[in-house]
């Protein structure tokens, strides 16, 4: 048996790789020909493109497609994808074939709930190991879970709809019913609108955009932040959102935005340093690149903010078997 000594003495020999300079004296990258304000509206207007709405989307479109035995339909959830039963609604597809031109493989797992008199109005779950190619072309691909929930407040006046993502998607017909798609998407985002009386939007977030750049640049965002609309509770800011955004300038450097943040809860008194303007303060590694003031407004738009409409909510095995035939 070789001794301690005798294995390190056979590392290969020679004097270790350069790490190269310290991380702060790198210098940061330039950004002198990057709209950074458009590019912070760029990467919150994509989490809004990559939520279960658009996940939902490419999931129907598959639906659509299937053939009188292809996929093969359960009731709850097939094997290999979701956490266990899927419940009296819940529903799937696990199979390896072929309906005319489209070919499936892999496993879905649905739920949808929906009831006009609770105060979640509608709920949906979605988890799959599945890719659907159309005539050749990739129409609906997930590898993940995802769901979302649309709530009404006591006064009906009101509502607010929550998307939870953690996977990565692709494909032709996984976009927004209503806004662009993305061409290709992965990572983990919990992010809510909140409509009517109110609007706001708020993030928690890391996403990559696999073949799309923000403002031609930026390749992912990471995003803790909530963003006041009109008529929002601000906490004492309505100029500008609260918390972080960061997007990733490839191959790794982050630009980091601070905004406003509110004193903690229990220290209310506590003064906020960081002045509510409306512009950010920018940083690389830590090193100050001067200040971003995007404009948000473009976001209160009803067509971007998600409809408040139950029947998205219901989509039932009984229903896509009676369609299918």
């Amino acid at each position: 048996m070789a001794s301690a000594g005798s294995i390190l003495l056979g590392c290969p020999s020679g004097d270790a790789p350069d790490p190269g300079p310290p991380a702060e004296d790198i210098p940061p990258p330039d950004l002198s020909d990057v709209d950074l304000d458009a590019a912070l509206f760029d990467g919150i207007e994509g989490l809004t493109r990559t939520s279960m709405r658009a996940l939902w989307a490419g999931h129907l479109a598959s639906l659509d497609r299937m053939g009188p035995s292809c996929p093969t339909l359960w009731t709850g959830v097939p094997s290999g994808v979701g956490d266990g039963d899927g419940g009296e609604d819940g529903a799937g597809w696990q199979d390896d074939c072929t309906a005319g031109v489209t070919a499936y493989d892999g496993s879905v797992a649905w739920e949808t709930s929906a009831n006009p008199d609770a105060p979640v109005l509608g709920s949906r779950s979605l988890a799959a190991i599945a890719t659907v190619v159309d005539a050749g072309d990739d129409l609906f691909s997930f590898r993940g879970e995802a769901s979302d929930s649309l709530r009404l407040d006591e006064s009906g006046a009101r509502w607010t709809y929550t998307s939870s993502v953690n996977g990565a998607a692709s494909g032709s017909a996984v976009l927004d019913p209503t806004l662009a798609s993305v061409d290709g998407w992965r990572g983990i985002s919990t992010v809510s609108w909140v409509g009517g009386a109110r609007w706001s939007i708020d993030a928690s977030a890391n996403v990559a955009f696999v073949n799309e750049l923000l403002a031609g640049r930026f390749d992912a965002v990471d995003a803790d932040a909530f963003i006041p609309g009109p008529g929002a509770e601000d906490l004492g800011c309505a100029l500008e959102p609260h918390g972080r955004i960061s997007l990733r300038l490839p191959p790794g450097d982050w630009v980091d935005v601070q905004f406003w943040q509110p004193p903690p809860e229990e220290s209310p008194e506590e003064i906020v340093t960081n002045a509510c303007d409306g512009c950010g303060t920018v940083t690389v590694r830590g090193v100050p690149l001067g200040g971003a003031c995007p404009d948000f407004s473009p976001l209160w738009t009803a067509e971007r903010l998600p409809s408040a409409a139950l029947d998205d909510f219901v989509l039932s095995l009984r229903e896509q078997l009676s369609e299918d035939q």
